[in-house]
């Protein structure tokens, strides 16, 4: 079992990674994470192919989510590769801590905030053809927090690649899941994706491409018109709108091992 002791030594590691914001838990995260920790070390020492047999999965903030799964296969990183954990060692994370997200973010590996706003879970269920490896260190997805130990509680984490959307073949489900502890089925082609992809377009500015208007005066006439009782006098600016395109590059945050 699993002590406070032990899990501020896997804090530690992970705040010592200098993924990015410090990991600082309050009493009551400490409590889920000794909990969900605790039931994944009761599944047993399993192999890695044994911690796999029954499906993976991972967590992704929205930006991912659509990144990934709005084409077939999901993949745009050069070697086609993600990390994912065992789908029995998901629930349970998903169960204790899935309203806390800084709590998911220290389990899975990847940097405090990235999913405060609400996140989806990709779970496969039919791993026939899925072939999952032990991570190297040498994955693109690989970030500062990359342990091969494992993920910063110690749990198990592999590598698939060229994994298809789990909706679209039928192999398992994409859930969306709210803080507050909801979570539903979507489908990347169904409705339920529109709401995602408007919360990533109100924040372009900082996981894409922003475009700024900037007006610019060019020239200003002024005439004058005179007539036997009257003089009129017109000014008339000409102005062009320019539009400028600033493409920002969003760090991969892969689930990575910590």
């Amino acid at each position: 079992m699993l002590t406070y002791t032990d899990l501020w030594t896997f804090i530690d590691n992970y705040n010592n990674s200098h993924l990015g914001e410090v990991f600082n838990p309050s009493e009551e995260t400490l409590e889920r994470l000794l909990k969900c920790l605790n039931r994944i070390r009761a599944l047993g020492d399993r192999t890695l192919e044994e911690a796999f047999a029954s499906g993976c999965g991972r967590f992704q903030n929205d930006a991912d989510f659509f990144n990934y799964y709005n084409s077939n296969p999901v993949y745009q990183k050069p070697d086609g590769t993600l990390y994912v954990i065992p789908k029995d060692e998901l629930e349970i994370m998903y169960e204790e801590c899935g309203t806390d997200h800084n709590a998911l973010e220290f389990l899975t590996g990847v940097e405090q905030g990235k999913l405060e706003d609400g996140y989806v879970i990709v779970e496969v269920d039919k791993m026939d053809g899925i072939t999952v490896t032990k991570p190297t260190g040498n994955e693109f997805a690989t970030n500062a927090a990359y342990n091969p130990n494992g993920l910063p509680g110690g749990t198990k984490e592999g590598i698939v690649k060229g994994l298809p959307n789990p909706v679209q073949n039928g192999t398992g489900h994409n859930y969306y899941c709210t803080l507050e502890g909801d979570r539903a089925d979507i489908d990347i082609c169904a409705d339920g994706i529109e709401t995602i992809v408007e919360e990533e377009e109100e924040e372009s500015e900082e996981n894409g491409t922003v475009e700024v208007e900037t007006e610019v005066k060019v020239e200003e006439k002024t005439t004058v018109e005179e007539t036997e009782d009257s003089v009129t006098v017109t000014s008339e600016t000409t102005t062009t709108t320019t539009t400028t395109t600033t493409e920002n590059k969003e760090e991969d945050d892969g689930m990575d091992d910590a």
